[in-house]
């Protein structure tokens, strides 16, 4: 019988290493307190303070798993709490430009994605009427990211609904990719101390699913880490 053993990491941040693209993020922040650190969030829950010129410029690289993507501006509180200071702010490109007034935490950039503004409006929604949103709207980049994060408190049976509306150029995203693992995971039946292991599936660094069970009857190891 394959053994399997589950090792269970957490940590504050997920290491950039696992990243696969290199993004460049330049621009002007205005009327901000220069005793008050500003940060980069990005998806995949990075978060890193920008180093602000004296007239509030900035440029930083960073990576990330895939693109579409997106970050936003944030503080942290003085409970270490990251308090998100602007929308999600969507991306497709290898570098990106904003300026931001940080009075009112109004921003610009370039070229707006067109489904900026239905992350936004996803944003204002909580709870059952995000949700609804979410399985009710066309199936765009911002709507599998919101049900990939949700996809806890949405029904095993909603999830396979909308997952069947996936169109297939979707259907390679990280985010769509974690949804049908979580599916998967949620359909088997409970393991118990001395049952076998049938073959199974995990999604890996690079958001491909890879079988753990095979021809190998060696030990596997699990590693898992989290944001948490």
């Amino acid at each position: 019988m394959k053994k399997i053993l589950l090792t269970l990491t957490l940590g504050l941040i997920l290491s950039q290493s696992q990243a696969q693209k290199s993004i460049n993020f330049s621009g002007k922040i205005k009327n901000f307190n220069t005793a008050e650190s500003i940060y980069l969030g990005l998806d995949g829950n990075v978060i890193m303070q920008l180093k602000l010129q004296a007239n509030g410029t900035f440029s930083t690289n960073a990576n990330i798993q895939q693109t579409p993507s997106f970050f936003y501006f944030a503080k942290i509180s003085k409970k270490g709490k990251i308090e998100q200071q602007t929308p999600r702010i969507w991306f497709d490109k290898d570098s990106m430009e904003v300026n931001i007034d940080w009075l009112d935490k109004s921003f610009q950039i370039p070229n707006t994605l067109l489904y900026q503004s239905i992350s936004e409006k996803i944003e204002t929604l909580e709870g059952n009427r995000q949700t609804e949103f979410l399985l009710s709207n066309p199936i765009s980049i911002p709507i599998l990211y919101f049900i990939n994060r949700n996809k806890e408190s949405i029904s095993i049976s909603d999830l396979e609904i909308f997952a069947q509306r996936v169109e297939k150029s979707y259907q390679n995203t990280f985010y769509f990719k974690s949804i049908a693992s979580y599916i998967s995971a949620k359909k088997r039946k409970p393991i118990r101390i001395g049952d076998k292991v049938e073959d199974f599936k995990l999604t890996d660094k690079d958001g491909n699913q890879v079988s753990v069970i095979n021809a190998n009857e060696k030990t596997k190891l699990i590693t898992i880490f989290s944001s948490g």
